[in-house]
């Protein structure tokens, strides 16, 4: 199958169907591009990234290796080069990638393979502060659109502990692993942020996994999980809830800053 002609045809489809002139309603949108060919996956940004209208650049959650590896670092250098975040969202067998789910198979029920899909996020984030990409590319954003801010902090804990005792072997990591995540991390926002019961937040959980800084507003829509932005956040504390619905948003992507302050 030819990934990157569908990167190119998804980009094409995007841009005239929701994003052209004829579109009564201000969109934004993603490149999409194939990160099993890279040299295709650079051109694909450079191709979109001079139209303001596209505001990130869009990978799948699931690969053959982790984000930290360096066959990917030319993707995330041209993302960096124009200013644009690197979004990752599970697409499922639709991103023409199935590898086993965990690392002792494939899940059998619906429960258990929606409440571990975050673990992969943690995997990329780990193998990114790890490998040194961070460190090489400051500007680089990452926005991870299946959840996992409750998972990331006590998970890069514990990679603080062994960096602390095997550090001779990332020299280039000069922080605590998990001190990159306010700088290079985001998440988009899941129903049960804070909630350890499923159902009553937590301000000690939100505080611990500075929520308040990491966490942005998605609706999921059309999905069965959907949040209505009217209601998803009315337990949360006011300053945070504020900065998850919007000011985190416009702080992580500089053309929605931008493009704001021309409409306002």
């Amino acid at each position: 199958m030819n990934y990157a002609a569908i990167a190119r045809a998804t980009n094409e489809w995007l841009n005239e169907r929701w994003l052209g002139a004829e579109s009564s309603v201000r969109l934004y949108g993603s490149i999409r591009v194939p990160v099993t060919v890279v040299p295709d996956s650079v051109s694909e940004i450079e191709r979109w990234a001079g139209d303001p209208r596209f505001v990130q650049v869009a990978v799948p959650l699931r690969t053959m290796a982790p984000y930290g590896d360096e066959q990917y670092f030319p993707i995330w250098e041209a993302a960096v080069r124009h200013g644009l975040p690197i979004f990752v969202r599970d697409d499922g067998p639709r991103a023409n990638m199935e590898p086993p789910a965990t690392p002792v198979g494939t899940p059998v029920h619906f429960p258990e393979f929606y409440s571990i899909t975050p673990l992969a996020t943690i995997v990329h984030i780990s193998s990114l502060i790890t490998s040194g990409v961070f460190d090489r590319l400051p500007g680089l954003l990452f926005v991870f659109g299946d959840g996992g801010v409750d998972l990331a902090r006590p998970m890069l804990w514990r990679v603080d502990k062994d960096w602390r005792s095997g550090r001779l072997e990332i020299p280039w990591v000069t922080e605590l692993p998990s001190s990159y995540l306010r700088d290079h991390v985001r998440f988009i926002s899941q129903a049960e942020d804070g909630r350890p019961d499923g159902r009553t937040i937590s301000e000690e959980q939100i505080r611990i996994a500075e929520a308040a800084d990491l966490v942005l507003f998605g609706s999921h829509y059309p999905f069965w999980d959907q949040l209505d932005p009217r209601t998803a956040l009315a337990d949360w504390p006011p300053e945070a809830a504020a900065k998850v619905l919007g000011e985190n948003a416009v702080a992580a992507y500089p053309r929605l800053a931008t493009a704001l302050a021309i409409s306002s």
